[in-house]
């Protein structure tokens, strides 16, 4: 009876033992809501950071909708109490949310946990601080950038030098004059050379404005400054590239007739040369691995006119990761940060590798802010069976992000992105308006605005920007 009895004491005493020990780890481990993408790369990324931080879980929750959406998604779960610990951000909205007063400013965790902007290309880190207080609210995640990719099997069909590709814009438009072709009935057929947004081009807009001297607006974002003649320049040429092309219809129109994936247009020879994005070259690898296709830098037009120079210049965009204002775990918000951006980016490349593997296709790399796995994701690529080319013009993209520049970082970002490209290019490429016309009346309204949200800062913190 007594070895009985001692035998229950001693069982009871085990199985306290271990409630008391699990409802200890249940407690120590501290939830992160992180508002961000998902998808099999993302989830096997998660579950590296899960391996290393056994005390931290996450919970994810979908991020879906335009800027407004996740605006009003946002303000209103910071203004309940109820914000996320973490956020995905389009670096370029990082100030809008900051004058928002929707994220916490992370200069404080920087000494902390050791994180300095020598460890990301800088103009990553540049893009998510916030002007007008000099505060960072952002770290970042990857990059991208712009430059001109042509079909070299064009180029020799037409009597043109197949390995380089002109330099000033004059020849640019030559150049499109002589590779745009159209049929009997004066319909397009193939565009020459495209630098428009929307009609086979991306972000040549922006990069062209800066490779012509000219600045969107001041330094510290408080004047917008559409309207000067070296962007007046830039899209009076923009206009004499899309007249080239046949006009603005009938290159929509041409557009409507494109594929995607194999048919995409730049593979099936619908567009000789367009100035595009660092992901073209995964999509080569995927879609057109026979594609005989030359890669050069933008350069600033302003500096060769002058000097005969050749300086690259190019546009980059991007995401980060932020905290935002009233998060409950900002410590363990911040360590995610610091690992999805550093650390977890090289758990990215392989989760991406492997996903691409699963699904037996070629693979080539996205570029990451954080410059240390940069180095790494060049190594893996050239073991990859993809053509030297793609190499080549990965290696080529990675190089130019010296020269990048990334849109002015303004709560008016997102309205200067509408009206400067939905409207006033547009009104321009349909000759509504005079470029210098259009211009100005963009920059009338989005001067507005800002006025307005500066008033509105300078009233909620107590400080003069003017």
């Amino acid at each position: 009876m007594k070895r009985s009895l001692k035998v229950t004491v001693i069982t009871l005493f085990c199985i306290v033992s271990i409630v008391t020990q699990l409802s200890l780890s249940l407690a120590a481990k501290r939830t992160l809501e992180v508002w961000a993408s998902g998808g099999k790369v993302w989830e096997d990324t998660y579950q590296e950071f899960q391996k290393t931080h056994p005390d931290i879980e996450l919970k994810f929750v979908p991020l879906t909708g335009g800027f407004d959406e996740r605006k009003q998604k946002l303000l209103s779960a910071v203004a309940g109490g109820v914000p996320p610990d973490v956020m995905w951000v389009d670096r370029f909205e990082v100030s809008q949310w900051a004058a928002f007063d929707a994220l916490t400013p992370l200069n404080k965790y920087l000494p902390k946990y050791k994180v300095s902007s020598s460890q990301y290309i800088r103009q990553t880190w540049d893009e998510a601080i916030f002007p007008w207080d000099n505060q960072l609210y952002a770290l970042p995640w990857q990059t991208d950038d712009r430059l001109i990719f042509w079909n070299k099997d064009i180029f020799k069909e037409a009597g043109l030098n197949p390995d380089k590709f002109p330099v000033t814009w004059e020849e640019w438009l030559e150049l499109n004059k002589k590779l745009t072709k159209f049929d009997d009935k004066g319909n397009v057929t193939r565009i020459g050379f495209s630098v428009v947004e929307g009609l086979g081009a991306n972000g040549a807009e922006w990069a062209l404005g800066w490779a012509n001297g000219g600045e969107y607006m001041t330094a510290r974002s408080t004047k917008v400054t559409l309207n000067n003649p070296k962007l007046v320049e830039t899209l009076e040429f923009l206009v004499k590239m899309t007249d080239a092309s046949g006009g603005v219809e009938k290159a929509s129109s041409f557009q409507g007739t494109w594929g995607t994936e194999v048919q995409a247009p730049f593979f099936a020879g619908k567009i000789a040369a367009m100035i595009n994005g660092d992901w073209t070259f995964e999509s080569i690898a995927r879609y057109a691995p026979n594609l005989n296709f030359g890669v050069a830098p933008i350069y600033r037009r302003d500096i060769y006119k002058k000097e005969k120079k050749l300086v690259p210049i190019t546009f980059s965009g991007g995401h980060a990761f932020a905290i935002p204002k009233g998060a409950k775990n900002p410590d363990d918000a911040f360590q995610f940060i610091k690992w999805i951006t550093s650390d977890g980016t090289k758990a990215h490349r392989k989760a991406s590798m492997a996903f691409s593997a699963s699904m037996n296709r070629p693979w080539a790399p996205i570029i990451y802010a954080y410059q240390a796995s940069n180095k790494e994701s060049l190594e893996a690529l050239a073991e990859q069976p993809v053509s030297q080319a793609i190499k080549d013009g990965v290696k080529l993209a990675h190089e130019v992000l010296a020269y990048t520049r990334f849109r002015d970082r303004s709560p008016a970002a997102l309205l200067m992105q509408r009206e400067f490209l939905g409207h006033a290019r547009d009104e321009a490429l349909y000759h509504k308006k005079t470029p210098k016309q259009a211009l100005d009346d963009a920059n009338k309204v989005i001067q507005s605005e800002l006025d307005r949200l500066i008033d509105e800062w300078e009233n909620r913190t107590g400080r003069k920007l003017k």
